[in-house]
């Protein structure tokens, strides 16, 4: 039933894509796509599911800019505004802004992104993957009013970033992001607050007093990128790569600053005309210096935060198909190796669509543990179970829709190699690649 329910979903977003722009009797087949020109907006209800967010209701408006005659560059643009929010069944809600503009400052891309999100239930399942027991029955009971593995949390982002041309692909990188973080215990009628294990891991000391309430942070970054991508949003060829170091300030004249390095390689192989795409990508994030809080340990650092959430390891955005927030160490290693099979394409409204399939299989690795010889140490089988298994696994499918090779709508069902990482298939309807 969820998979009919998820494919059901992703016919009502088609839908809402169909119904923008004028009018038209026939949809035609060709093999030429539409080429726009200069701004094109799409506002349509952002209705999608996820199996840790539940439904998502909201509105998403995206605006592409082309632009005209010499100038026009499509299906690559010069600009694009995204506007987004959503509330989520699960409790859940956001607001985000996304903008890229090469215009701005002549020979500079620039990316700016803002985000505040709040839930009432987020997930807190401990740290270093199943290293952390996992109780089933105990995840929000209804019967018992408790939900041990809950928290309730806040959480904004303000982000920008500058790119500059060095020679061919090469490019400059500079930026900074500033974080905040406010977590409190999970609140709803009649439930046991005290219950929790966010509440067990600070009598533990496993989450420390400075940290408990969350944070603000303040981080600046500085590298370098390789892109030679035929495309932004569905690249058929090419390579990207990032290698950039995070520096972080505490503006709470707290203890918890850190150096992090961050390095991803993804590489697009066309196959068969471009009908069959090859595409994998490695990623690794970790800490170098210092220390981080641990409310820090589900960011996964983006340079293109054009959706607002981008946590792992686990879920939709790294491995597919395992809880969300199962994972949370100090340092991540991951690949995602797709195969993205084009079915077929059309003309609609004015409108260019082509409908891809991927078969997918991704792995992840805990690079460096967090807090885990005082997990070890805690004597407590609620905190430490004994076992400990740093690589993962997961293989899944795809369903793609893309709009004008810029926008595109996703369906995935996943899920995870190892039991213990999974409360059953992972479902997600949603837009974008993870890559």
């Amino acid at each position: 039933m969820r998979v009919i329910w998820a494919a059901a979903l992703l016919s009502v977003v088609s839908g809402g894509l169909l119904a923008q722009e004028m009018p038209s009797d026939s949809v035609s087949v060709k093999k030429k796509p539409v080429v726009k020109q200069g701004w094109s907006v799409i506002p349509f209800p952002n209705i999608g599911f996820t199996t840790d967010a539940g439904l998502n209701m909201g509105v998403l408006i995206n605006l592409y800019d082309y632009g005209r005659g010499a100038d026009n560059i499509y299906p690559r643009r010069h600009q694009h505004i995204c506007f987004s929010g959503v509330y989520t069944t699960k409790g859940a809600w956001f607001v985000h802004t996304y903008y890229d503009t090469r215009k701005l400052i002549p020979g500079v891309r620039i990316t700016a992104a803002a985000t505040y999100k709040q839930a009432v239930a987020s997930n807190f399942y401990g740290y270093n993957g199943i290293a952390s027991p996992y109780h089933p029955e105990w995840d929000i009971n209804k019967g018992h009013k408790e939900a041990f593995y809950s928290i309730r949390r806040r959480t904004g982002r303000a982000a920008v970033n500058f790119q500059g041309e060095i020679v061919g692909g090469l490019k400059w990188l500079a930026g900074a992001t500033y974080r905040y973080f406010g977590l409190e215990d999970y609140r709803r009628k009649s439930y046991v607050e005290e219950n929790t294990l966010y509440r067990l891991y600070q009598d533990a000391g496993l989450i420390r007093p400075d940290e408990t309430a969350g944070g603000m942070l303040l981080e600046a970054r500085a590298g370098i990128i390789f892109d030679t991508r035929n495309h932004d949003e569905a690249p058929t060829r090419g390579m990207y790569g990032e290698l950039y170091v995070l520096g972080n300030a505490d503006l709470q004249a707290k203890h918890y600053h850190y150096g992090k390095v961050v390095a991803h390689w993804r590489h697009y192989i066309p196959m068969a005309k471009e009908r069959l795409v090859f595409a994998y990508h490695i990623g690794y994030q970790g800490i170098f210096a210092g220390e981080q809080p641990f409310f820090m340990l589900q960011d996964i650092s983006t340079l293109y935060p054009i959706d607002s959430d981008f946590e792992g390891l686990g879920s939709y955005r790294t491995l597919r198909g395992t809880m969300f927030n199962r994972i949370l160490a100090d340092s991540y290693a991951w690949a995602n190796v797709e195969l993205r099979i084009k079915l077929f394409q059309f003309n609609f409204l004015r409108q260019h669509f082509d409908v891809f399939a991927n078969p997918f299989v991704d792995a992840g690795a805990i690079a460096d543990p967090f807090r885990l010889r005082e997990q070890r140490k805690s004597g407590n089988e609620l905190i430490y179970s004994g076992k400990e298994a740093w690589v993962h696994g997961s293989a899944g499918l795809g369903l793609k829709v893309h709009v004008n090779q810029s926008m595109v709508i996703s369906f995935e069902i996943a899920r995870a190699f190892n039991p213990a990482l999974v409360k059953g298939v992972g479902i997600a309807v949603t837009t974008g690649y993870i890559f």
